[in-house]
């Protein structure tokens, strides 16, 4: 387009160079053929301001164009970037899941070594009650009895055969009946103390109190991930399994729980206090892009039955990280209000 404008000046250029020859005296007579050369010259120009401004017109076009192609190549690298982020999220999500399902398993084996090793132990406290009924305990009655039978037949006789050796024996023999059956009771005062502590180590005083919290911060926790808090300050009633993280009611009654969570600067943690899964109050700590450790609490007030269980997880998957150290900011605390009992 520009070569053809370059041509057209030049043209431009010899029209005027021979009009400028014409119009001298004397060389063209015809004053006509003048005037048409004129007006072809003022075509000629006309036509040449439309191509300029032609010219104008798609050089304009040429520069939006290039823009848009710039405007376009940026977007796509955006795009591209994004998609590699988004990649990199999968790829961490997945080896958080890998994370949990192994922590999962690792609790599973946990809980059943835990079941058998239970089983075992109502098994042996089954035995030991048994031959206390059955075997020990009449056995002790029976010689109770003879002790005081034979007691009373001595002591009897004795006035009758106080100087003979019939007495002798008698009263030897009544002496060694005595403080064996003494023993004897003894031994059994001694078991049923035995036997009453260990049931009174396996039903519940009727207090009930945990205080527990975390000692480190925690990381990469995937959905829905249980917080086991390590440290156990108080534990009445053995309600709280420190291995789990969980507390499992001993005893019906209403309860208190509160929560307490510590997140990191320029992040966010979004947990919950659940009841056999299910929500019972949401935990927000956000910093809101801030620099300062958002902390966020709740509670409530439950009726729990026995063997319901109660912890603290992450919502969904609204955060990955909580802080905690030896001041103790991350805490879980509960206790019986009263008993259904």
């Amino acid at each position: 387009m520009r070569s053809s404008i370059l041509l057209l000046s030049i043209a431009l250029c010899i029209v005027n160079i021979s009009l400028s020859e014409i119009v001298e005296p004397g060389l063209y007579p015809d004053v006509r053929q003048w005037h048409i050369l004129l007006n072809q010259m003022e075509t000629l120009q006309k036509e040449h301001a439309q191509y300029h401004k032609q010219i104008e017109s798609l050089e304009n076009r040429l520069e939006l164009t290039d823009t848009r192609l710039k405007f376009t190549e940026k977007r796509l690298k955006s795009t591209e970037k994004r998609l590699e982020l988004t990649e990199k999220n999968r790829v961490f999500e997945i080896e958080i899941l890998k994370k949990e399902m192994k922590a999962a398993e690792k609790r599973s084996l946990k809980c059943k070594l835990l079941e058998r090793r239970l089983l075992i132990a109502e098994k042996r406290i089954g035995l030991i009650e048994t031959g206390l009924h059955r075997g020990i305990l009449p056995k002790m009655d029976m010689a109770v009895n003879e002790v005081n039978l034979e007691t009373k037949y001595n002591s009897s006789n004795a006035k009758m055969l106080w100087n003979s050796k019939t007495h002798e024996l008698t009263s030897k023999r009544s002496r060694s009946f005595i403080s064996s059956g003494r023993g004897l009771i003894k031994n059994r005062k001694d078991n049923k103390r035995q036997l009453n502590g260990n049931v009174n180590q396996l039903i519940p005083s009727g207090r009930v109190a945990f205080s527990t919290y975390l000692s480190k911060p925690l990381d990469e926790l995937g959905r829905q991930h249980t917080i086991i808090f390590d440290q156990v300050e108080y534990n009445e009633g053995n309600g709280y399994d420190k291995t789990l993280g969980v507390f499992i009611c001993p005893i019906s009654g209403a309860y208190f729980f509160i929560a307490s969570i510590l997140g990191f600067p320029n992040d966010n943690i979004h947990t919950e206090l659940v009841v056999d899964g299910s929500n019972t109050a949401g935990i927000d700590s956000d910093s809101n892009g801030g620099s300062e450790y958002p902390q966020g609490t709740n509670m409530s007030i439950l009726r729990c039955t026995v063997g319901q269980r109660v912890w603290v997880r992450i919502m969904e998957h609204f955060g990955v990280r909580v802080y905690s150290d030896q001041y103790r900011y991350t805490k879980f605390v509960g206790f019986m209000l009263w008993s259904d009992e």
